[in-house]
């Protein structure tokens, strides 16, 4: 599951650049469903257990506040300092400094920014949508896991499923979420992913692994995104999210991968961190080439991209290493006590190494 992670991280990024590569997957916005189902799968895993032995809301809560915060604040960061330096430097632009700090107020708090310049839920750091449902999810399901029998979460998915044909009907894909005019698309997509996730993960635990290769699951999710079915995009995207990307996790929760363990890992590790602050250093990368040398993104493709997609990649390496972890540390020692509980904590999301090394976004 660190490879398929990775994979769909930079399936992002392509979707998000296409003025860097010249091209962009048809469908690779579906990789938001397969983080909400691998985050489902790897939540059940790591919590459930915890959940019974007494883990209440807010500690729950809080750590997966810890995961996500120190990457995503610091894409805000980059944000925040490419507009002051525009408006600081007499650049045309939608923001004041007024409407710039109450975004930010709401923004870095996980929270939707009403009433700014841009219609998008999260203007600072856009892929926001996705970790505010995913946590809006994350608190229903700690609210309400004694009550999440099997049965009932093949009932919510049931609902969910609806819902999204639904939304598939009116606005032509499910590729919504990210503005406050589809927030009921990206509502019902968490909806319907992250129940399956859990659902999967109870289940598949006590089924045998398959004896294939884990490169067979990773092509098929790749071959999803890169598709473009044009005329049949609604029926294309229902497929999709309902019965094909499911199918890819089970797969993937069955497959212990023999090869290429480390590139997955590699994958797996910096996955988060590229989703975090790819969309900020897309955008000023492009603002940089367009005021400062007068020329557009179009003239350097691929290379552009190409040289995006490694220096994301180191970056985020570097970032997992020397700022995500250690910030992280410091925040569960400064909410934590005992002293002796910050290292158990540290330690909440760890899974078995064949699956994944970190909490999926």
């Amino acid at each position: 599951m660190n490879g398929m992670r990775g994979v769909a991280a930079i399936a992002v990024v392509m979707w998000h650049a296409p003025l860097y590569f010249g091209l962009r997957f048809g469908s690779s916005y579906l990789a938001v469903d397969l983080f909400f189902a691998l985050s489902g799968f790897v939540l059940a895993h790591a919590y459930e257990a915890r959940f019974e032995r007494g883990m209440g809301v807010a500690s729950f809560m809080r750590l997966r506040f810890i995961r996500l915060f120190p990457l995503f604040s610091l894409g805000i960061a980059i944000t925040l300092t490419g507009v002051v330096i525009g408006l600081a430097a007499g650049m045309r632009t939608s923001w004041t400094p007024a409407s710039l700090a109450w975004c930010a107020g709401f923004n870095i708090l996980f929270l939707p920014a009403p009433s700014v310049p841009s219609a998008t839920l999260f203007p600072l750091n856009v892929p926001g949508w996705s970790l505010f449902l995913e946590l809006f999810a994350n608190l229903l399901y700690v609210l309400t896991w004694r009550l999440l029998s099997n049965r009932v979460l093949m009932a919510i998915m049931g609902s969910a499923a609806v819902a999204l044909v639904f939304c598939a009907t009116m606005f032509g894909d499910l590729g919504g979420g990210w503005a406050w005019r589809t927030l009921v698309v990206g509502v019902a997509r968490v909806l319907y992913g992250f129940p399956a996730g859990v659902l999967i993960y109870r289940l598949a635990r006590n089924w045998r692994p398959l004896r294939i290769n884990a490169l067979f699951a990773i092509a098929a999710m790749v071959l999803i995104f890169a598709i473009d079915p044009k005329s049949a995009r609604i029926a294309y995207d229902l497929a999709a999210v309902l019965v094909v990307l499911p199918a890819i996790v089970i797969v993937a929760s069955l497959t212990r991968p023999t090869r290429f363990i480390g590139f997955f890992s590699f994958l797996g590790t910096t996955s988060y961190a590229v989703y975090a602050i790819h969309h900020p250093i897309i955008t000023l990368g492009n603002s940089a080439v367009t005021e400062q040398l007068g020329k557009t993104l179009k003239q350097f493709t691929p290379w552009s991209g190409l040289v995006l997609m490694a220096a994301m990649l180191c970056a985020a390496w570097l970032l997992d290493r020397w700022y995500d972890e250690p910030a992280r540390r410091w925040m569960l020692a400064f909410c934590a006590h005992p002293a002796n509980l910050v290292k158990r904590a540290s330690h909440a999301e760890s899974i078995p190494a064949q699956q994944a090394k970190r909490i999926a976004i």
